[in-house]
């Protein structure tokens, strides 16, 4: 072997061990997704359209388990392709029900202000929008139809692939999440990228109509919406004419709420038409 092989390997062993020495705590952790679609730092699949399903509930709404079931049961047939969040809201997301049943704040600022744009509580719960379609010149869509709603959508191929890449120090709790948007064709028109946060399984009090008594203490709340990184209605990305294959790289920073389970956060990314608000593509990433 040459001499200078010799010496440009003893150099990369070298590097090698002292990169190892530098690494101390706090660790930091990070989780990425690839193509919309895959998962993992480098995903290799072809983009593929993903659906944003918004369940509007309360933890004092004794209908509100059946919808939750049926997001569920849909997640367990489209997987990946369907993304949920479960917005607590209105009336029956108060905190002075039966206490001290009740005392628990499911609410969030997005929430409220969904709520209060789209006057969704102000039907009753549960309630529901799809990718914030509208279906029946409404886009506040009953449970029994969200699956067909979904569907639909599912149909068509992706306009836009999302990806997200996080880091999150546990030592500080802070979250940094970079979300690179690209149009996949060409658009005409404002579109806006949100970026929210949401917590699964937490374990409190629901009432449940159909369960005896209807008070249940020990429910497990599937993926409740808590916060946004950039407000409620997020950032503008693109305006205009808009050219297939344009993309966007934006990264956003918070710290997490010290009575979040870090264990069960996930980041929840959709881009929606600013004037008719309907969702183009939404995509997540769990914290671990």
């Amino acid at each position: 072997m040459k001499s200078s092989n010799i010496l440009f390997f003893a150099f990369c062993f070298s590097i090698f061990f002292v990169g190892c020495d530098i690494v101390e705590p706090p660790f930091i952790e990070s989780v990425a997704t690839g193509p919309t679609g895959s998962t993992g730092p480098t995903g290799t699949t072809e983009p593929i359209r993903k659906v944003l399903l918004e369940d509007f509930t309360g933890h004092y709404c004794g209908n509100c388990p059946r919808a939750a079931e049926t997001a569920n049961s849909l997640k367990q047939v489209y997987g990946d392709q369907l993304i949920v969040y479960a917005a607590h809201v209105g009336y029956y997301a108060q905190m002075d029900h039966d206490p001290p049943k009740y005392t628990y704040d499911f609410t969030s600022i997005p929430g409220d202000d969904l709520d209060a744009t789209f006057n969704i509580s102000a039907g009753g719960l549960p309630q529901g929008m799809v990718n914030r379609k509208e279906v029946g010149g409404t886009s506040i869509i009953a449970y029994g139809d969200w699956g067909t709603t979904a569907a639909d959508i599912l149909t068509n191929p992706p306009d836009i692939n999302l990806n997200i890449s996080s880091t999150y120090n546990s030592s500080n709790r802070e979250l940094e999440a970079t979300i690179n948007t690209e149009f996949l064709q060409a658009l005409s028109g404002t579109y806006n990228l949100c970026v929210y946060l949401t917590e699964d399984s937490i374990v409190n009090w629901q009432k449940d109509y159909d369960a005896s008594p209807t008070d249940i203490p020990d429910y497990t709340h599937r993926h409740v919406l808590r916060g946004s990184m950039n407000n409620t209605w997020g950032e503008e990305i693109a305006s205009g004419s808009i050219v297939a294959g344009d993309a966007i790289l934006k990264t956003y920073s918070t710290t997490l709420n010290t009575e979040w389970n870090e264990t069960k956060m996930s980041i929840v990314a959709f881009v929606y038409d600013f004037t008719t608000k309907e969702v183009l593509q939404a995509e997540e990433a769990h914290l671990h």
